[in-house]
């Protein structure tokens, strides 16, 4: 996002540009459409995420239940840096990533269509949570949506105070589109993971790929998702520190802040729009 700056004057801005916090519905709904168009790159793309509390960190189902069991945190609290840095909790965590999937969950069987079936059953996982029966739930995927209205969706429903859309410039993030398949990844997550010194923290990575299965919750929710490579660090501090080591004014991200209040406007529009969760989240029908 090059320049990115409010169009409305009443937006307040933190110092480090990444918060917007509007005053109103309207003028909530005028920054979103506003972010959107600010996407760079030839083929821009904006993908947007809602949270229905403000304070949650950017990070996966998997990660927040590791942080929950093994430190006690809740979602919106940060690891502290020397535990977010040590050797010890990044094995741990990653060990608990591997052990869920390749041990304990793994997909049905190959697939003569050629799909990459560890991302499918990622997929089904994470759009389908009640399928999910390990205790520790979820997977390291973050559910993004290049619907703005579906994002807004989940920052309003069962919202008790200020929710926040996340809206990221996909081209901004550079190159971290998914190449390899799942499975691949996994091993090398493996391989480098487990040595004395695991290195400078993986990029979060895109996985798009075109030949997924055409889940219809999936695709009426326009889910994109970005894998947490590494579960010690969520997105929004990593993309800030490659801000930082391209010494760039532009942004990565913005957390757009739905305002508290705002609860029965946004649902009006949601309706209006055809946005509801009967819609959104059509029953299970099988992996396809």
């Amino acid at each position: 996002m090059i320049n990115a700056a409010p169009v409305c004057s009443e937006t307040k801005v933190d110092d480090a540009g990444h918060t917007w916090t509007p005053n109103s519905f309207s003028s909530f709904l005028r920054e979103l459409s506003h972010l959107t168009s600010l996407c760079t790159g030839e083929d821009p793309v904006a993908l947007c995420r809602g949270h229905a509390d403000r304070d949650w960190l950017l990070e996966s189902t998997l990660a927040r239940s590791c942080k929950q069991l093994i430190l006690g945190l809740s979602p919106s609290e940060a690891i502290g840096q020397r535990v977010q840095e040590s050797v010890e909790y990044h094995r741990i965590v990653l060990n608990v990533l591997l052990l869920k999937f390749g041990v304990i969950e793994r997909p049905p069987c190959e697939d003569a269509r050629n799909r990459d079936t560890w991302y499918e059953l990622m997929r089904e996982l994470q759009q389908y949570p009640e399928r999910d029966l390990h205790h520790l739930k979820g997977t390291f995927y973050l559910d993004w949506t290049v619907s703005p209205d579906v994002a807004v969706f989940f920052a309003n429903v069962a919202r008790m105070g200020d929710g926040a859309v996340w809206v990221c410039d996909a081209a901004a993030t550079g190159k971290t589109l998914q190449e390899k398949q799942l499975g691949e990844i996994l091993d090398l997550m493996n391989e480098t993971g487990n040595r004395d010194d695991p290195g400078a923290p993986g990029c979060p990575l895109l996985f798009h790929p075109p030949s997924r299965s055409l889940d219809l919750r999936a695709e009426r929710q326009q889910a994109v998702y970005i894998a947490q490579m590494d579960l010690r660090f969520d997105l929004a501090s990593l993309w800030i520190s490659q801000e930082e080591n391209e010494d760039s004014t532009d942004r990565i991200f913005v957390k757009l802040i739905l305002p508290n209040g705002t609860q029965q406007d946004c649902s009006s529009y949601l309706a209006q729009s055809g946005i509801t969760e009967s819609w959104l989240f059509p029953p299970y029908r099988g992996m396809r």
